[in-house]
């Protein structure tokens, strides 16, 4: 009993030593080795940890953010760049296999190490800098480093200046997805009938992410208004990116002085670059664009030979890349990377999701020339809209919406990045194209000026939320997975609303829970329902404002009785499982279904149903399904419970017993239709909507001041819950309260290079 009491008592003593001796210095000064530092900066914290690095050249500000990135995300850097290489099984074993290979056919690896290659001598040298500061952190860390390292019991590698490059690429997979797409029609053309498929390929509000890769499509949020709107007379900028929720986040908040530039926003660990933000001359902020540039080819054999592939001018061979990956505990796992003219062969990787067809990817991703590194360098050192919107030339992937500013009064737009020029448009770009001709090849890309862009527009008002921005008469082929308008007809309606708009008005319009389709769907139905609905139930939906409060029922009722509506009308003719993979809210496919009773007949009775029946039995599915999870007292259910966010970390959600109570969890309003966005998982049941997708960060900039941009964020520190900073900002984003970046600091930490002892004299002999 001893013994087990002594081993207990040296564990918990561990446990201690590597939380705690892992913890950030936050103050006090460290000599540095490595002679990229050429003189002695500042970090400083505020109440939040928030940093101000202080440095007297740029070079010397990119060494101290790897410094500071390193001392509060490093496992963070480590599993994003292990993700990005396909190394993750050397630290999870055989469950991360699947990933690593979709990650090694991608070849990610091999484009940012293109990029480095390419890279020019200013790009190279601050992605340089900052990988010295991250690996003068390591280096005078020691062990232990953060609890993760210890749990799974391995050191980082030095990091390399071509491991930040990776993020880039990462993030442009990640927003690239609609060769999925193509395939996901392909099945629905196979299970559905062809008299009702059409409605199902329109593409509002569907764009897949490769490989299943993320739980939901992106969304943002970005507007600029020029000076004759706003109560300062100068541009007002507003962004809200939303991204997966997770623990840590997405986005590190930082300000960054030289004598050169203040710039201020959301950096990302493991890039030396704001990536939104502002540099005092402009400010600019993102929306993902869901334009199409991918394209899945049909490829067939050659016959009698099975290493070829047919092309217009005869066989080809197949390149063929040897992939080699470790796995914790196992064996070596060696498999070939097949590509063809057009790219990889997806298909190997899963051959019954591509239907037992050989595919291969094009994307403008693959592109050798990709400059975007170079964009983003430029992009934080310009200083005006016009170098601002020289540098977007260089914004290859992924497509974004850029919405920018600056202190001279100019606000404009670009749809910047690499669309692909096709030959011809199969099927509308809506299923696989045929590889073995011709008829369908890419033939470029649109030039920058092809792009939709707005300079100074007459109303003053520029607004992106993923929705359709082609100017009328535009010709060129953009993509057809455009959100429909209803953020950014909701945001444009606020906006004329407010004549002087200040940057208090800008936070107002972002934290806006106003559902504009739910509320019609339940207006337009509740006619149909209402006799059968308990009264006191009736009243209240008949009472509801549209609003996705977290604390009220009744945005939980109209939720979950439209997602069990939609499943009645449409998993009867795709199936259940087919339905939730592809199901993402497409509320205007669902109420032009519901003009047609072929779709709300159900298949499995004698008789023949109307859509009104599908409403009725839609919201009776959604009482009973509420009923079963939340109790009878209707009045005690909320949405906010439903609607839980749950900030999972990789690790430690996963440990025994401790992994829920290291989960931050917060209840939100908010809906997928939202200004506010709150993307959802839907639980089997259809009674949780878990909060999945939103905005990990929101800002707002008012260009007469822009290096006081004000600006909630979720977390800054990394570090388990014992450190003051691992989720302190967390309330903050949750109640919608907005900070500048100007908080005296309370901590101060010095980085001085170390002084070089004078080479000994050379004695002289007599």
């Amino acid at each position: 009993m001893l013994a087990l009491v002594l081993l207990l008592v040296a564990a918990i003593g561990l446990a201690a030593w590597a939380i705690l001796g892992s913890l950030p210095k936050d103050s006090g000064e460290v000599r540095i080795a490595d002679a990229t530092l050429s003189a002695p900066l500042t970090i400083g914290r505020d109440s939040s940890g928030i940093v101000t690095v202080t440095a007297q050249t740029e070079l010397d500000a990119d060494f101290a953010l790897g410094f500071v990135h390193a001392q509060d995300r490093l496992f963070q850097m480590e599993t994003m760049r292990r993700f990005g290489y396909g190394r993750l099984s050397e630290l999870f074993g055989l469950r991360a296999l699947k990933t690593d290979k979709r990650m090694r056919l991608a070849g990610l690896a091999q484009q940012a190490e293109t990029q480095y290659q390419a890279a020019s001598p200013e790009l190279r040298a601050a992605l340089d800098a900052y990988a010295a500061g991250v690996n003068a952190y390591i280096g005078w860390q020691g062990f232990p480093l953060s609890p993760e390292f210890v749990l799974l019991r391995f050191k980082p590698e030095p990091w390399r200046p071509v491991d930040s490059l990776l993020w880039g690429r990462i993030m442009a997979w990640l927003l690239s997805g609609n060769a999925e797409q193509e395939i996901e029609n392909e099945q629905l053309r196979r299970t559905v009938n062809a008299d009702l498929l059409p409605l199902l390929l329109r593409e509002e509000g569907r764009q897949a992410s490769l490989f299943g890769l993320s739980p939901t499509r992106s969304a943002s949020n970005n507007w600029a208004l020029a000076g004759a709107r706003t109560a300062s007379g100068a541009p007002v900028l507003a962004n809200d990116p939303h991204l997966g929720l997770s623990a840590p986040g997405t986005w590190y908040m930082a300000r960054i002085s030289t004598p050169d530039s203040v710039r201020v926003g959301a950096t990302v660990p493991g890039l030396p670059f704001l990536v939104i933000g502002s540099n005092g001359h402009v400010a600019w902020g993102f929306t993902t664009t869901h334009s199409d540039t991918q394209d899945l080819f049909e490829e067939h054999l050659s016959q009698g030979k099975p290493e070829h592939y047919d092309t217009p001018s005869g066989p080809m061979p197949f390149e063929v890349r040897r992939e080699v990956i470790k796995v914790k505990d196992g064996a070596d796992v060696v498999f070939n990377v097949r590509s063809t003219r057009h790219g990889p062969l997806i298909s190997d990787l899963e051959p019954e999701q591509y239907l037992h067809r050989r595919f291969s990817l094009a994307w403008t991703g693959f592109m050798p020339d990709d400059r975007s590194p170079e964009a983003f360098l430029k992009m934080n050192r310009a200083r005006n809209a016009a170098e601002f919107k020289t540098a977007l030339r260089d914004f290859h992937t992924p497509q974004q919406n850029v919405v920018f500013a600056d202190t001279s009064g100019n606000i404009g737009f670009v749809a910047a990045g690499r669309v692909p020029t096709r030959r011809n448009i199969a099927n509308e770009s809506l299923f696989p194209a045929p590889g073995w001709i011709d008829d369908y090849a890419w033939t470029g890309t649109l030039s920058f000026a092809d792009l939709p862009q707005i300079d100074n527009p007459s109303d003053g008002m520029i607004v992106t939320a993923n929705n359709d921005l082609r100017p009328a008469r535009y010709f060129k082929f953009l993509g057809r997975a455009f959100d429909r308008p209803y953020r950014r007809d909701r945001i444009r309606s606020l906006l004329a609303e407010t004549p002087r708009a200040t940057l208090e008005d800008m936070q107002r319009i972002q934290l806006d829970d106003f559902s504009g389709p739910l509320f019609s769907f339940v207006r337009s139905h509740f006619a149909t329902v209402k006799p059968s609905v308990p009264i006191e139930i009736a009243s209240a939906m008949a009472g509801w404002d549209g609003r996705m409060v977290d604390d009220r029922p009744e945005p939980l009722i109209a939720t979950a009785w439209l997602y069990a509506t939609a499943r009645r009308v449409l998993a009867d003719e795709m199936g259940d499982e087919r339905f939730r993979n592809w199901w993402h809210w497409q509320v205007d496919i669902l109420n032009d279904a519901m003009m047609d009773d072929r779709w709300c007949d159900d298949r499995e009775t004698p008789t023949a149903e109307s859509c009104r029946d599908a409403v009725r039995s839609g919201f009776a599915d959604a009482l009973e399904v509420l009923r079963g999870r939340y109790g009878e007292r209707w009045l005690t259910w909320s949405w906010g419970g439903a609607h839980e966010l749950r900030f999972r970390h990789q690790v430690y959600a996963n440990l025994p017993y401790l992994g829920d109570h290291l989960v931050p969890k917060v209840p939100t309003p908010g809906d997928y239709f939202t200004i506010n966005r709150g993307g959802m998982a839907v639980s089997m049941d259809g009674a949780r909507f878990a909060h999945v997708h939103g905005p990990g960060m929101r800002m707002a900039v008012d260009m007469s001041h822009p290096a006081r941009r004000r600006q909630p964020g979720g977390r800054q520190s990394g570090q388990l819950r014992v450190s003051s900073h691992y989720s302190d900002l967390l309330p903050e984003w949750a109640a919608g309260t907005y900070r500048t970046f100007q908080n005296p600091a309370e901590d101060v930490l010095i980085l001085r290079p170390q002084q070089k002892r004078p080479a000994p004299a050379e004695e002289t002999k007599p």
